[in-house]
């Protein structure tokens, strides 16, 4: 699939990830929309890059049950659509409020699952399409302070998984991408996060997020988001991008 002209929608787009993922489809050629909960922000980098912003909250079931068909209608079929925005935890799970957890639950597991859902029917009718997720290492390791998350990273791998077998017999394609964490990240985020920040872009509760942009954090984080944009351009099916 050539991304030129394919409407792309990255979640999460405000920031992070999210935010260098839409400026690299951007720059490839595609038309991207964002979503994010933050306003401005949001509001700049779809100027930046010609794009359309869409303000949706993720933790709001009836947002996300629409977002899909918001986003078609304005801007027209989504030709990948990417899962990026993310909830994390840094803190013992015995200390967290039951709260955060669902929050992490719906932000990273719910909602690619029922945006999944939402998008898949159009791709079959028009013979095609790319999904892609943004997952973590967490999801096959286990970190301190990151039970939450890494479970449902794990659950995000698994469903990615099995979501394979189910689409082999049609022309849609699936990229599940593990970055590796870094040691100055995870160091930063168990001594000093709170215990319910946004990851990969989307605006959480809180704004002061220790963790540096994924650019600064790690030199190659550049080549990996261009590795993620090629691999939706070129190839002739599903495929991982770990680490």
């Amino acid at each position: 699939m050539d991304v030129r002209n394919r409407h792309v929608l990255v979640t999460g787009g405000s920031r992070g990830i999210g935010e260098q993922l839409a400026r690299k489809f951007a720059a490839a050629g595609a038309r991207v929309s964002i979503t994010a909960r933050s306003g401005d922000e949001l509001d700049r980098i779809a100027r930046d890059i010609n794009g359309v912003a869409f303000r949706a909250d993720l933790l709001d079931a009836h947002e996300v049950e629409g977002l899909i068909a918001k986003v078609e209608a304005e801007v027209g079929p989504i030709d990948i659509l990417v899962n990026n925005a993310g909830l994390d935890t840094a803190d013992a799970f015995a200390k967290i409020e039951p709260s955060v957890i669902r929050n992490v639950v719906r932000v990273n597991l719910e909602a690619p699952m029922v945006l999944t859902r939402q998008v898949i029917p159009g791709m079959i009718k028009r013979g095609g399409g790319h999904l892609v997720f943004l997952s973590s290492l967490a999801g096959t390791g286990s970190f301190p302070g990151l039970a939450a998350y890494c479970g449902t990273k794990a659950g995000l791998n698994n469903f990615v998984a099995t979501l394979r077998l189910e689409l082999g017999a049609y022309p849609i394609k699936t990229t599940l991408v593990a970055p590796a964490p870094s040691t100055r990240v995870c160091g930063s985020t168990l001594r000093t996060a709170p215990t319910n920040r946004s990851c990969s872009g989307d605006s959480g509760p809180s704004n002061s997020s220790p963790w540096p942009s994924p650019t600064d954090s790690h030199p190659g984080w550049s080549a990996r988001l261009k590795r993620i944009v090629v691999t939706c351009a070129t190839l002739p099916g599903s495929a991982p991008v770990i680490g």
